[in-house]
Parts: C-alpha cells; structure tokens; sequence
C-alpha cells in the first residue's frame, strides 16, 4: 500500500493505492490495510471518503451499463479521458460505506495517466463538496438577501437607468 499525505489551504487530503485488483469492485478498500485506529486518529472532520477502482474497458466509449452495477442501481455518468485512453464514471452519491465511488476505465492508460486522473477526481470531488458546504447557509439567507435587495432598490430608484 501507498499513502500519499498532501496539505492544501483548506483541508487536508490521504490517499491510500492498493496495488493488484479487488477480488470485486469496491470489496476490499485500502484504507481496510491500515492499522486499526489510524483513521480515527487524525484530527478534524472527514468531509469526503473516496473509493475509486481502476478496471479494464469493456467497450470503445464510457460504458456506464458494464459498471452499472458497481453503483448500488444509481445511474453513473462520466466521460472519456486522457484523449480517449480512459473513462471515469461517478453517481455523486454517498454509499452505505460512506463512501463516494469512481469507475476508472482503463482503455490504454499508462499508469503515469492513471494516478493522475485519479488525483484529480479526488481533487474535484473535495472542491465539490468544500463548495457545498456553504449551501444550506444560503439557502437560509436568500429571503433575507431579496429584501435587502429590495430595499437597496427603493433606496436607488434610478440607479438601473
């Protein structure tokens, strides 16, 4: 197993790899070969869990029907990448493991390619939910935020013309 420990302004981030295929898909996590505790250890909050695995293509494009099945029967989107030498697939939803999963199909990816696709999807899913973590506050504050509009408005009736 590899850990690769990275600080970033906001958060910090552990990615664990695993060398070798699960016996199946999102089985047997890497964070399964860490010491007991280890994990409960670290302080502050864990705002996103990421497994992702790394599979054979079974076709020419991001085949969503052949790793349906990974995704609990949510439905996966994803794209090709890496100039078509790959697809990552997602659903963006948190599984019963508290887990958020990535499909990363490999149609001719050097491992170069691999570890770099799969940071970045770890780096957009954080930024992701870092953004959305400000939502509910909005939520709450727009009806506020319309008055003040408002008001701002009747302040400054002609500032629009």
């Amino acid at each position: 197993m590899r850990l690769t420990w990275e600080r970033h302004g906001e958060f910090s981030s552990y990615t664990l790899l695993a060398p070798g295929p699960s016996p199946q898909p999102f089985s047997a996590p890497a964070a399964g070969l860490l010491p007991g505790e280890w994990l409960g250890a670290i302080p502050g909050r864990t705002i996103v869990a990421a497994h992702a695995e790394l599979l054979p293509s079974a076709g020419d494009g991001a085949d969503a029907a052949a790793v349906a099945g990974y995704f609990d029967g949510n439905v996966p989107v994803g794209a090709l990448v890496g100039d078509g030498a790959g697809a990552a697939l997602t659903d963006f939803r948190i599984h019963e493991d508290g887990h958020v999963r990535f499909v990363i199909q490999d149609r001719g990816l050097t491992p170069r390619q691999s570890g770099r696709m799969l940071q970045r999807l770890f780096e957009i899913e954080a930024y992701r939910v870092m953004a959305l973590l400000a939502l509910p506050i909005a939520r709450r504050l727009a009806p506020r935020i319309v008055d003040v509009e408002r008001a701002l408005g009747a302040l400054a009736p002609d500032a629009g013309a």
